[in-house]
């Protein structure tokens, strides 16, 4: 903690969403940069690809930042925890609502004479298949999680314990005031993932450039979603698990909101608090090394290029 606050914000968040914005923007300028673009035709193309990504992230990392500020700065008490544990997923709602814009206005050809080629494509032909398996799993991984948190929780947004014959219970669990929108709303966004893989399978091909090149445009974009929605779903199970975890050590510890006094430990609870806090610890890592893994895609026009039927990844 350095102690030193901008406008009222710590210093600690304010590195870190700065940070984080300019790691961005870094990473998709080099990206654009470092892009071959044959033609006219394919800049604008890779310029309208990267300006869309660009923009729909702004409303993907608020909607994963807010929560840990909110968390970091104690938003006032009108914001429930339920309701800011859904805020994640509504980010990538929005970050999907975007990138689906910028699909929807693909650059038309601009010459006097325009031709576009007749070709059908499907989102298996776009977007790699491990990559949506994984995305899928990691929603049923959700689903199991929810429904197993709900079961054991005691009311809403608690969990309880009884020793001795005396109830003591910690408020700070997700229950199904937690799981139930959070299970929701990610759903849902499975749906709209589907939806913008498919525009990215129909768009438009760029004029002027070769079948190669366009279906590797195109797999580019259907890789970056899938990255965002893998670490924001990931993430959000992560989050479930930890916050679980924490509660059920609380509880065994015997510091719950019921009562101040010294309460006995038990150590079924701090053990299974343990395990379920590592079990979040396990899926965040693992959901960011999937997120952040290099698919074998070579830009077409490098030494290491292959044909179409080989650059599916």
């Amino acid at each position: 903690m350095f102690g030193i606050d901008i406008g009222g914000i710590p210093l600690e968040p304010a590195l870190f969403v700065v940070a984080l914005a300019l790691g961005a923007g870094g990473l998709l300028w080099w990206d654009g940069r470092r892009t071959v673009a044959p033609t006219t035709a394919a800049r604008r193309a890779v310029r309208h690809a990267t300006t869309t990504m660009g923009v729909a992230l702004a409303p993907g990392a608020a909607g994963v930042v807010l929560p840990i500020l909110s968390f970091h700065l104690g938003i006032g008490p009108h914001v429930k925890t339920a309701q800011l544990v859904v805020v994640p997923t509504l980010g990538l709602w929005a970050f999907l609502a975007v990138y689906a814009v910028g699909e929807l206005t693909w650059p038309r050809p601009q010459d006097a004479h325009r031709q576009a080629r007749l070709t059908t494509r499907t989102v298996a032909d776009v977007a790699d298949r491990t990559a949506r398996r994984r995305i899928w799993v990691t929603a049923s991984l959700l689903v199991v999680a929810t429904a197993l948190l709900a079961l054991v929780a005691d009311g809403p947004d608690s969990i309880a314990r009884v020793v001795d014959g005396v109830l003591e219970r910690q408020t700070f669990f997700p229950g199904w005031a937690w799981t139930g929108p959070v299970l929701l709303v990610a759903l849902l966004a499975l749906a709209l993932t589907e939806a913008v893989l498919h525009l990215i399978a129909a768009r438009p091909a760029v004029v002027d450039v070769d079948e190669t090149w366009d279906m590797w445009l195109r797999r580019r974009g259907a890789r970056r979603v899938l990255r965002v929605v893998q670490l924001v779903s990931g993430l959000t199970l992560a989050g479930l698990l930890g916050v679980a975890g924490i509660a059920l050590r609380m509880l065994g510890l015997g510091r719950t909101t019921m009562s101040t006094a010294a309460l006995p430990v038990v150590p079924e609870y701090v053990t299974l608090g343990n395990v379920v806090l590592w079990v979040g610890v396990a899926a965040a890592v693992a959901t960011t090394v999937a997120a952040c893994w290099r698919w074998r895609d070579p830009l077409p026009g490098t030494a290491s290029g292959r044909p179409t039927v080989e650059a599916r990844s």
